[in-house]
């Protein structure tokens, strides 16, 4: 999921059903008029994955994807959406990341290139967890693995977004695979790109409780990232929300707020409205839209809307 905050619009593909069904359209959800619209792309846009990676580039206002899971694979194809002609189109980069899904992927307009860090894909006939970083140049259409000397440990499905106050990308590193299953890490690192330079910070305050795969995004409004914990039974936690001054390297928990119920998000921030967006992806209320409001700590409104995609699992 990504939003655009130029035209107020946020982007869902694909995404699997309880069965493991792929689908592979596209929807759009108006934050204004409260309304989805199914994109007639599917006989010219990407064929049906769960896991993909997607973020807006708003230099050039298109959506960018790169990979995913199918039914017996991964893929390495590169994808853009252009909103104005609701089509898509395959670019064909002559370098590319290997094959992965559950990758991070966010716009950095400091240096105008998508970043890209991670992932889960196949070693011959088992998964392999990866630590590589990729940029992809939006305007040449390339693709180029940076080197450097530290990088975080190998990992999927971690969120990562990018914080103008510090002016470089912000990963969360939930989970590792060099620890025990249901083990999180709760690192916080940082990317340079002009440097190529990853940086693990030295938090002054108490991490968030243990959770897994939460999404991030940054609050312009507050100036700190807003991480959405999801539930974790073998923890304890019911699940929250934390917020993260990467200035100050301090976590902070918003405990007074009204929670959706335990399910898997998607969330973004609508800049136009400064408000964060949350998509139930899975579970028995998946399809709902949640808003939060930001100025000060208030509770998460549900969203009305009739026409619901038919997901289980969307990104």
């Amino acid at each position: 999921m990504a939003f655009d905050p130029c035209s107020g619009q946020m982007v869902l593909f694909g995404g699997s059903s309880p069965n493991q069904e792929l689908y592979e359209d596209t929807w759009v959800f108006n934050l204004t008029t409260k309304i989805w619209k199914k994109l007639n792309t599917t006989d010219i846009g990407p064929s049906g994955r769960t896991g993909a990676a997607i973020a807006f580039d708003p230099c050039n206002g298109l959506f960018f994807m790169f990979g995913g899971l199918l039914s017996n694979g991964f893929y390495n194809d590169t994808w853009v959406l252009n909103l104005k002609t609701e089509s898509w189109e395959e670019l064909s980069p002559p370098n590319r990341p290997l094959s992965r899904a559950g990758s991070a992927m966010v716009f950095d307009p400091r240096s105008g290139l998508m970043v890209l860090f991670g992932g889960l894909g196949l070693n011959k006939l088992y998964f392999q967890y990866y630590d590589d970083t990729w940029t992809f140049n939006t305007s040449a259409k390339t693709w180029t693995q940076l080197s450097a000397s530290a990088t975080p440990p190998a990992q999927a499905f971690s969120p990562m977004t990018f914080d103008p106050c510090l002016g470089e990308v912000v990963l969360y590193n939930q989970s590792s695979t060099d620890r025990p299953q249901n083990s999180v890490l709760q690192e916080v690192w940082t990317l340079n790109t002009r440097l190529n330079q990853w940086t693990k910070l030295k938090l002054s305050s108490s991490k968030p409780s243990n959770t897994r795969y939460g999404p991030m995004v940054f609050n312009p409004c507050t100036g700190q990232d807003i991480l959405y914990r999801k539930a974790n039974v073998f923890f304890a936690d019911t699940g929250g929300i934390s917020t993260f001054n990467a200035l100050a390297n301090a976590w902070k928990s918003l405990n007074s707020l009204t929670l959706p119920v335990e399910n898997t998000f998607l969330m973004d921030f609508a800049s136009c409205n400064g408000e964060m967006i949350l998509y139930v992806s899975e579970g028995r209320n998946y399809g709902e839209v949640w808003t939060l409001g930001i100025g000060v700590p208030s509770d998460l409104e549900a969203v009305e809307n009739s026409l619901l995609p038919v997901h289980s699992k969307g990104f």
